[in-house]
């Protein structure tokens, strides 16, 4: 059965490491994207160019039935939707993971981390410097993951054929459990 998992947190919540435990899939993670293209992770400017390339990433490996992370904050119904219909339009059985992490919930929780992490020469985007990002980024998410319009999303996926759907949320300490 084809798998795709898709990571709904802000920076610091701890997606790439709840996901490098993903050894035999593809992980999708446009800041990778991004140090490739701008060749640095902070620079924002090409976006699009990055998530274009990314979805693109994503169409191949679903159409070559590989099992996926979409590894990024993903903080919008828009993009949710977006990767959803590259999702939808995979053949055959499969399966769709959300992984909600609820430390994003705790901005200064994250942004500390960040911040560590900047300390100890990770190459991570520096959201820690960016005056009020967390906080924006955790409203965002409360915003989305609390919405009638994710839980709609949820729904319509359900209604596929050959298609199921589980959400987990994933603690502070990185421990998931299925909550739908």
């Amino acid at each position: 059965m084809l798998e795709l998992n898709v990571g709904i947190g802000i920076s610091g919540a701890g997606k790439s490491t709840f996901f490098s435990s993903f050894e035999d899939y593809k992980i999708i993670c446009p800041d990778e994207i991004r140090k490739k293209v701008c060749k640095s992770v902070n620079d924002q400017s090409k976006n699009a160019e990055v998530f274009a390339i990314a979805f693109k990433e994503l169409e191949n490996g679903l159409r070559n039935r590989m099992n996926i992370v979409f590894d990024a904050t993903n903080l919008s119904c828009a993009s949710l939707n977006k990767i959803l219909h590259i999702f939808n339009a995979a053949k055959g059985e499969k399966v769709l993971h959300f992984y909600l992490f609820e430390i994003s919930r705790k901005p200064e929780v994250c942004k500390e981390r960040c911040r560590l992490d900047i300390e100890s020469k990770i190459d991570r985007a520096d959201t820690a410097s960016v005056e009020g990002l967390h906080e924006k980024m955790s409203e965002k998410y409360i915003k989305l993951v609390d919405s009638d319009e994710f839980k709609k999303i949820i729904e319509k996926e359900r209604e596929l054929p050959n298609t199921e759907v589980n959400v987990f949320k994933i603690d502070e300490f990185g421990i998931p459990e299925l909550v739908e």
